[in-house]
């Protein structure tokens, strides 16, 4: 299915770019001209260094519960292009002309960004013969949501002005965090759910109950993201005033998406009525690295009037 997206994404600006050469008018100056842009279009969200230096998920409160890893360990390996996340991006922003071939442009966008990871279950707690050995993967989906602010610059390429170049910094607001964690197939426990005073309320068992977690307090997620954005588009002109844009752009963040933790990793001893517990105290970011930043590349198409 992605695939197919992928394909009809870029069949479609094909399509848009041998008409917008078909249409191409000589430019005129357009010095002081200022326009208004409506888009949205489709998004596809990663993670830039996801994978975690030591991978046990670490303990974190939820709504009053402490959600806790029995037997954390999740031997996962990173891709870049398979963990992608599709998600959407739309909004609007003004475009001020300040030379005939430049021009400024300040937006409002309604982002998703994330990454949705699936990885085999870890075989250090598994029969080999177990059929789940073989079919059985974890999933960890992250669904971050926020309102982005680009200050772009763009270059058009004269004398059509059907072609541009575009590069600035973002600031994004972060409104809606969902984390989904589950399994395809039977598994060995993962999780355990205590409450705040240490007893469990309910466990995992054989199997890894899928559960989603709305961040409301945003507590684990930053706020606010910062970054830089870099892409190209073109316009094609329907009328004097109105055109049809399609647009690429990539932000790259420049801030690590945990709010809490740090990758802090320790083993310890506990004393018990039995003896001494090892235990494995690990801060990071949903059992992905504390380090890591959002990477989106928006890919949209729109309508442009001038004002």
């Amino acid at each position: 299915m992605r695939t197919n997206c992928a394909k009809a994404t870029f069949l479609l600006v094909v399509a848009i770019g041998i008409a917008a050469l078909s249409r191409a008018q000589e430019s005129v100056d357009k010095t002081g001209t200022m326009l208004i842009n409506f888009h949205a279009g489709p998004s596809f969200a990663n993670f830039i260094s996801a994978e975690a230096p030591h991978k046990y998920l670490s303990d974190f409160w939820y709504e009053g519960y402490l959600i806790s890893a029995g037997i954390p360990l999740v031997d996962y390996q990173t891709q870049f292009i398979q963990d992608h996340r599709i998600g959407v991006s739309a909004g609007v922003s003004l475009e001020k002309y300040v030379k005939n071939d430049v021009s400024l442009l300040i937006g409002l966008n309604y982002e998703t960004k994330g990454i949705d990871l699936k990885y085999r279950v870890n075989p250090l707690f598994m029969d080999i013969e177990d059929p789940a050995y073989e079919k059985g993967y974890l999933k960890t989906k992250v669904n971050n949501k926020y309102l982005s602010a680009p200050i772009l610059v763009r270059k058009y390429f004269v004398p059509k002005q059907i072609f541009y170049a575009q590069a600035g910094v973002y600031l994004a607001y972060l409104t809606g965090s969902n984390i989904s964690i589950g399994a395809s197939r039977t598994a060995p426990t993962q999780f355990q759910l205590t409450g705040p005073n240490g007893v469990a309320i309910a466990s995992g068992g054989s199997n890894v109950t899928p559960f989603s977690i709305t961040d409301k307090s945003k507590d684990n997620t930053h706020l606010f993201d910062y970054g830089i954005s870099a892409g190209c588009g073109l316009k094609l002109p329907l009328s004097n005033r109105i055109y049809f844009t399609t647009d690429l752009l990539i932000n790259i963040a420049l801030r690590k998406i945990d709010r809490k933790n740090n990758n802090e990793y320790k083993e310890v001893d506990i004393a018990s009525t039995t003896g001494y517990n090892h235990v494995i105290i690990s801060g990071n970011y949903y059992g992905l690295s504390s380090k890591a930043k959002n990477l989106n590349t928006a890919l949209t198409v729109g309508i442009s009037i001038e004002l």
